[in-house]
């Protein structure tokens, strides 16, 4: 039987994955423009169509270039936070503030008793 660890979130992508993401989605958007601009100097795309067009080039790699930054930030702030670090699937439902202190500090870590005094 396989051992089941605690669950964690992914550790996410790596900063260089990002960067080359949001590079190679402005490297289209720079291409496609420049495309469009040629065929709208040559005059077979009407000024509205172009506009719309071109809104439509830049809009789509803006907003996911700002979703792969947001994602960034969110894996590391959950990475950072002390409830990732210490949290396991026993103690769950009984974490308590005080215990994140404690464990930051690299002490014990207390778990509430049972009546019969077991631990949880």
């Amino acid at each position: 039987m396989k051992y089941v660890r605690p669950i964690q979130p992914d550790t996410g992508p790596t900063a260089l994955e990002s960067w080359s993401l949001v590079l190679s989605l402005i490297a289209v958007a720079l291409g496609c423009s420049a495309g469009l601009e040629s065929f709208h100097e040559s005059g077979d795309i009407a000024d509205g169509i172009y506009e719309a067009v071109m809104l439509f080039v830049w809009g789509v790699p803006a907003g996911a270039i700002i979703a792969v930054l947001r994602e960034r930030r969110a894996y590391r702030k959950v990475q950072n936070s002390a409830a990732y670090k210490f949290v396991n699937l026993e103690n769950l439902g009984t974490w308590h503030a005080s215990n994140s202190r404690r464990a930051r500090r690299g002490g014990r870590i207390r778990l509430p008793r049972r009546r019969n005094g077991e631990r949880l």
